[in-house]
């Protein structure tokens, strides 16, 4: 006989033991193990049975299937151990299937025979139906995996086979509640393909998977059905669906407050730091903070009284607080890029008057300029608040600098303070105003209603209010998930600080989209400025009138705001393929307006400033205007007239970012102007 067929027979010889066979995939699923953990795992467990054990194991050694790690004295599977009980596996599965009888496939990675009083008690536990329907059901589902011509069975595929036969017997209610969540392979291979591209490589891939499976939890097992059946016929918009159960949009928060109060909380990775005693303290303490909060926000995370908080600790120069600053935006910009879609940090820079606050704002301008432009795309965001609001009032220098040098900023007027999406904070009390969450994703399609109310304004009111108080009921239902998600300990640090952040009180925003495309269809084209204007104050006042007589029957403070949101392209895609485009809007039909993006010369049209100005006056909730100029304009004249007339302004201009070296161009280009690469980001999104 061959030296290699002697092996072979040997190996044979010392797996037909079912002893040696345990140790070996023992050994395989824990790792290295000392003699006596291996003894007492096998089963071993007397003195009169180690002969016994010692004798196993010592075959198992004498073949090469386990080693000792003699450093460590631990005894662990041998690569030739590993391929053994791999073919055992095989052997042992298609001896099953050679039997005849049907077996399953688990999720545990394991072959086992059917058993259909599985599929009865998932019936009975998981969807609550009655034994006698169930055991129908178990019986019918039975006979038919029977007739499969497969080798094995899966656990979706019998879920698939149940699910269908409820359809059959009209029992979709259960159906809904025996659902499998996720995604198809096809989908998942094209999230793999595409993970690379956002820059945030397998973080944005799990992210994505984990928000597709919990949006469908949301519509088929979190929401009452009017609800989501709203939401999918596309009357309403439900936005960042696979986090909107779990946690707030927004969260306000005055770190003036972090001096008096240490961060407390159950994320036992952060570090315990107590109200800071200088500079270098304070800093660490706010980025600690920040990062933390951001991480329980879906959308913004807005600190407020950051002047007057570095005030207290700041006694060097300007350059040096700038220079701390610069470094402490860094840290917490890559900080803050690791954590996926969680809120970006929003800066206010707020000039309240005080000469000692107004310096620091000037270096925190400065320092922010440092960041952004190391920062290809930057997860920290800055609005300029002038609390005086004074027409005259000049803008920081280098806040206009930091425009013309491509980047993003809000600038808001007066004692409304508001974020860098324009959400609205003072629609609080100001005792409770300090530090609070908000939810807001969610939207109303006006221009539906406008089609559906067919050129008629009281009809179209009419079917508004109708379609706020569903926006009110969902918005109720999302605020009591958020009573559910504190008190299960899934936001930490919102729940364990209140005297930071309030989680008692929060508003509720419902979204206006598709303003402009509306009041096309309701007033046509020959209508006037000034009629327009006056339609648009009255379904205003419709939408404040039905949100506040909600809210005092449910005991909650509504806004109405009208922000920047993923719907509007949405729900123009769905308007288009039921009706075909609607109206004559400003975008023609690609997207609805969400807002007001104006440029130099609409500032100097009356009645589109009066608009503008009652829309950002009169809507509780925020309103969202913004300018997009053109390389080479002039950027100090443009804001100084917005700042004239305009509360809240947000200034995008034009660039381009390339996804291959990082550099940021000024204007929309084709081709990297570094490395030539042609794989731009081009933001805002210009209008194909």
């Amino acid at each position: 006989m061959q030296p290699s067929s002697k092996r072979v027979k040997g190996i044979f010889s010392v797996i037909a033991s079912p002893n040696r066979l345990e140790i070996l995939r023992i050994l395989n699923t824990r790792g290295p193990l000392s003699y006596s953990d291996l003894k007492m795992m096998a089963g071993f467990k007397s003195k009169k049975e180690s002969g016994k054990f010692a004798y196993h194991l010592r075959k198992l050694v004498r073949v090469a299937l386990v080693s000792l790690n003699r450093s460590e004295r631990k005894y662990i599977v041998t690569n030739l151990g590993r391929l053994v009980l791999n073919q055992a596996r095989q052997l042992e599965e298609q001896s099953m299937l050679e039997s005849g009888r049907l077996y399953v496939r688990t999720s545990r990675q394991m072959m086992e025979e059917f058993n259909a009083d599985r599929i009865l008690q998932s019936l009975v536990r998981e969807s609550g139906m009655p034994m006698d329907l169930a055991q129908r059901i178990t019986s019918e589902a039975e006979q038919r995996l029977h007739k499969f011509q497969t080798n094995y069975l899966t656990g979706p595929l019998i879920r698939e086979l149940v699910n269908a036969l409820l359809i059959e017997q009209g029992l979709e209610e259960y159906r809904h509640k025996l659902t499998r969540l996720g995604l198809p392979v096809y989908d998942v291979t094209q999230l793999v393909d595409k993970a690379g591209e956002s820059g945030q490589g397998v973080g944005a891939l799990i992210e994505t998977t984990a928000r597709a499976v919990l949006s469908e939890y949301l519509l088929l097992a979190r929401l009452p059905k009017d609800v989501a059946d709203a939401h999918l016929n596309g009357d309403i918009h439900i936005a960042r669906a696979g986090v909107w159960g779990l946690k707030p949009d927004n969260i306000f928060v005055d770190a003036a407050t972090l001096a008096d109060f240490s961060l407390k909380g159950r994320v036992l990775q952060a570090p315990r730091l107590k109200p800071a005693e200088d500079l270098d303290g304070a800093l660490s303490h706010f980025a600690n903070a920040s990062l933390l909060i951001s991480r329980e926000a879906a959308v913004e995370a807005c600190f407020e009284g950051l002047a007057p908080y570095l005030a207290k600790y700041s006694n060097g120069s300007g350059e040096d607080l700038r220079r701390s600053l610069r470094r402490t935006l860094f840290e917490m910009g890559v900080a803050a890029s690791r954590h996926g879609d969680d809120g970006f940090i929003t800066l206010v820079a707020k000039n309240s008057g005080e000469e000692d606050e107004r310096r620091i704002v000037d270096v925190l301008i400065g320092a922010y300029g440092d960041y952004v432009e190391a920062t290809p795309n930057p997860m920290i965001k800055l609005v300029y608040h002038d609390v005086d609001g004074g027409s005259k009032q000049q803008l920081p220098e280098g806040l206009v600098n930091l425009v013309a040098q491509g980047v993003d900023i809000a600038v808001c007027r007066g004692p409304r303070a508001r974020s860098y999406i324009g959400l609205a904070k003072n629609i609080l009390p100001a005792e409770i105003s300090s530090g609070f969450s908000s939810v807001h994703s969610l939207s109303v399609n006006l221009p539906r209603l406008s089609y559906e109310s067919s050129k008629d304004d009281t009809y179209f009111k009419a079917k508004l209010a109708m379609q706020l108080n569903i926006a009110v009921q969902a918005l109720d239902n999302r605020r009591r998930m958020m009573n559910e998600s504190t008190k299960k300990g899934l936001l930490p640090t919102l729940s364990s600080n209140p005297s930071i952040v309030t989680m008692e009180t929060m508003p509720l925003f419902v979204n206006l989209i598709g303003l402009d495309d509306a009041l096309a269809q309701l007033a046509g084209d020959k209508a006037t400025g000034s009629t327009r204007n006056k339609m648009v104050e009255g379904i205003v006042q419709t939408a404040l009138k039905v949100s506040a007589d909600r809210g005092l029957k449910i005991g909650e403070t509504i806004g109405v705001s009208i922000l920047e949101d993923d719907s509007a392209s949405r729900f123009a895609a769905i308007d288009a393929d039921r009706y075909g485009k609607l109206g004559s809007g400003p975008t023609g039909g690609k997207h609805y307006s969400h807002g007001a993006v104006l440029s130099s010369e609409d500032l100097d049209d009356a009645e589109t400033v009066e608009r503008v100005s009652m829309l950002s006056t009169k809507l509780n909730g925020g309103f969202h205007a913004s300018f997009t100029p053109d390389k080479g304009e002039a950027l100090a004249e443009l804001m100084a007239k917005a700042n004239k007339h305009l509360s809240y302004y947000r200034v995008q201009p034009k660039q381009s970012i390339c996804k291959n070296c990082g550099a940021k161009m000024i204007g929309y280009v084709g081709r990297c102007r570094n490395c030539r690469s042609m794989s731009l980001i081009h933001a805002p999104m210009p209008e194909n």
